[in-house]
């Protein structure tokens, strides 16, 4: 349950679907104390933000929601971090759920000898059990000869040139160095992925005994996805919101499959700008809003909000823009990742993302920029058909 003053965290077990409705309409649309905005502050916790002292100036200066990100943590500093935010949460009066954000599958290389390996552009390489292994196995099908593969977020680009017994034989367009494990993308592929895999279900099983509010899932392309966490959950005698993350183009497919069976969405960007053409993900983000906003679902605006505060004291201007056109646009909530896990400065950025959508929601609340933008079925199906293989 949401963490108050003097509260402790509930381990009861709670009936399924109308507790995790009512849950998520209270962590959105609850009311907060005065002065509070209406859009919710999603905040990143990491090493930069773990300590009591930092976690109350962090409440203090707006956040509402904390993520635990299970991509980086480790169960035994989550715990510390939980008792450290359920402390801060007493001392300074102020209330925040938890969101456990569940790593997901991924679509990784393999290891390589010494831990890393540099490409040049022009180079010719094979992917595959002979040259640089991938996982999972499958998704060689969507590799088809020019075809664009993207690694570790896109700092590495391949073109398909064709396939062999060897494997997929590439050419390195955009060359770099690669490190054991990273990432992997074949934008616009339709493939098939398990959203739940056995590394969330040990994340969930330990967030359930810390007490989390609201459960993300990574990776989800179908409401099936959603459902595997809730009988996991249902088996546990809890019922917890949902959070679907809007990552590659079979979420795309079926968003409103996906919006019906979640209690809240997230626009993940990151992923949005590897798996579809980044110049559109703006474009994603706003029909994407403007349909959750139309289905009455909460939704979330992520990824690089405040990035250049990772280093800096202040944000770009273009940043403090893309936090106002979310909160234009109708979002719930906005998020922070690396600016307040590991950044410099974490609670200057809680402050900056705060009172920027102050500002947004004023100007809203004087007339003439308070209109969302209308979902187009035919325009969204047009990009769908033309981000898919």
């Amino acid at each position: 349950m949401i963490i108050s003053p003097g509260l402790a965290l509930s381990t009861l077990p709670r009936s399924a679907g109308p507790v995790a409705r009512a849950a998520a309409q209270e962590i959105f649309h609850g009311p907060g104390q005065p002065g509070d905005i209406k859009t919710r502050s999603i905040t990143t916790l990491g090493p930069a933000s773990s300590d009591r002292d930092t976690l109350m100036k962090m409440l203090e200066a707006g956040m509402d929601i904390a993520r635990l990100n299970c991509s980086h943590l480790k169960h035994e500093d989550g715990d510390k971090l939980v008792a450290n935010l359920r402390t801060a949460a007493r001392v300074t009066g102020r209330k925040a759920s938890v969101l456990l954000d569940l790593r997901g599958p991924k679509v990784r290389l393999g290891s390589f000898p010494g831990g890393e390996r540099s490409l040049k552009t022009g180079e010719l390489v094979t992917l595959g059990d002979q040259g640089i292994s991938f996982e999972p196995p499958h998704l060689r099908e969507a590799m088809q000869p020019g075809k664009k593969i993207l690694l570790k977020d896109g700092a590495v680009a391949l073109r398909v040139l064709r396939q062999s017994e060897q494997g997929v034989e590439c050419e390195v367009t955009a060359g770099g160095r690669l490190t054991d494990r990273c990432g992997l993308a074949v934008p616009g592929a339709q493939t098939r992925i398990d959203a739940f895999t056995e590394k969330d279900q040990r994340d969930l099983e330990w967030g359930l005994k810390a007490g989390v509010d609201m459960v993300a899932v990574s990776k989800v392309q179908r409401a099936e996805d959603l459902h595997a966490v809730r009988r996991f959950l249902d088996e546990r005698g809890h019922d917890l919101p949902l959070c679907a993350k809007i990552e590659d183009v079979l979420a795309l497919k079926n968003l409103d499959e996906i919006v019906a069976a979640s209690d809240v969405i997230m626009v993940a960007r990151g992923d949005l700008a590897v798996e579809t053409p980044p110049h559109y993900v703006a474009v994603l983000q706003k029909l994407i809003v403007a349909r959750c906003r139309e289905l009455e679902k909460p939704v979330i605006v992520a990824t690089e909000m405040m990035d250049s505060m990772i280093d800096n004291p202040s944000p770009k201007r273009a940043e403090l823009a893309d936090v106002t056109g979310a909160v234009l646009d109708g979002a719930n909530a906005t998020m922070t990742s690396a600016e307040t896990a590991v950044g410099k400065y974490p609670v200057d950025v809680v402050a900056w993302m705060n009172e920027t959508a102050r500002a947004a929601e004023e100007a809203a609340a004087l007339g003439g920029l308070s209109t969302p933008d209308r979902f187009s079925t035919a325009y969204w199906q047009k990009l769908v058909d033309q981000f898919s293989i």
